[in-house]
C-alpha cells in the first residue's frame, strides 16, 4: 500500500492483526444481513475496532454483504486517498460500480470533506445516511 509516496505494509498488517485478534469468527451472528454505514459503525463500536478491519472481516473473511461497495476517503499528508471495499458480487468484471480512480477523479480538487461529500452526492446521488465522517476520514456506501 502506498502511503505518503513510500511503500508501507504496516497499516495493512495492523488491520489484519486487529480483525484476527479482536473480531472472533464466532461473532458473525451480530452482523445484520443488510449492509449500511450505520450497521458497520455499530458493529465496529461493539468490537472496539476501526471500521476498516470490521469491514474486511465482514466482506472478505465472512463473505457477507456481497452486493456492498464502501469507499473510504482520507487526507494523507495533504493528498487525497481513496480505498474501495467490494463485496463478492461487486468484484466481477461486468460490475459498473465506481472504481477508486473514478471516485478520486471526482474529488481531486476538493479541499475539505464537506466539499468532497457535496461533489460525490451530486455525482452518485448519495443520501446523508450514505456518508459518515471522522476527523481523518470519510466513509461512503455506494
Amino acid at each position: 500500500r502506498q502511503i505518503g509516496g513510500r511503500f508501507s505494509r504496516e497499516e495493512g498488517l495492523c488491520h489484519d492483526f486487529a480483525r484476527a485478534l479482536l473480531i472472533p469468527t464466532t461473532c458473525r451472528a451480530v452482523v445484520k444481513s443488510a449492509p449500511s454505514l450505520n450497521e458497520l459503525r455499530e458493529v465496529s463500536r461493539l468490537f472496539a475496532v476501526s471500521m476498516e478491519p470490521m469491514l474486511r472481516r465482514i466482506l472478505y473473511d465472512w463473505g457477507m454483504w456481497g452486493s456492498a461497495l464502501f469507499a473510504c476517503i482520507s487526507w494523507d499528508r495533504n493528498r487525497l486517498r481513496v480505498d474501495c471495499f467490494r463485496g463478492q458480487s461487486r468484484k466481477r468484471a461486468l460490475d459498473r460500480s465506481p472504481t477508486r480512480v473514478q471516485i478520486l477523479g471526482h474529488i481531486r480538487n476538493a479541499t475539505s470533506f464537506e466539499e468532497a461529500r457535496a461533489l460525490l452526492q451530486r455525482t452518485y446521488g448519495l443520501t446523508s445516511t450514505a456518508t459518515t465522517e471522522s476527523r481523518h476520514s470519510m466513509w461512503l456506501s455506494l
